[in-house]
C-alpha cells in the first residue's frame, strides 16, 4: 500500500482557480482547468482573517466548476480545490479569492 504522500503525486492538483461573482447575493462562481485522471474535485473555503486560516469543505463536485452560496457581504474568503482520482487526492491548487 502506498503511502498518501506518495499517492499524491499520481495525480496533479488544479492549477488556477477562477473565481467570478454569482447570480445572486452571497454567491461566488469557482471554475478551474480540468485534471486529468480526476473523479472528482474537493472544495474548500476559508474566512480570511490575519490571525489564521481554518479551512472548511464546503463542496464535492464532479465537475469543474461549481457555485457556493451563503457567503456575507464585506467578508474576504478564499478558496483551494484538490483533484481525487483512483490512486488518491492531489495536493491543493493554490489559493484564490
Amino acid at each position: 500500500m502506498k503511502k498518501m504522500t506518495e499517492d499524491k503525486k499520481n495525480i496533479n492538483a488544479p492549477e488556477i482557480i477562477y473565481a467570478t461573482r454569482g447570480d445572486n447575493k452571497g454567491e461566488i462562481n469557482l471554475h478551474w482547468d480540468s485534471v486529468p485522471g480526476a473523479s472528482s474535485y474537493i472544495i474548500q473555503q476559508s474566512a480570511y482573517t490575519a490571525a489564521e486560516k481554518k479551512w472548511k469543505t464546503v463542496d464535492i463536485t464532479f465537475n469543474s466548476f461549481c457555485t457556493l452560496s451563503g457567503l456575507k457581504q464585506n467578508r474576504k474568503y478564499t478558496f483551494r480545490v484538490s483533484a481525487v482520482s483512483l490512486s488518491g487526492q492531489s495536493c491543493w491548487s493554490p489559493e484564490t479569492g
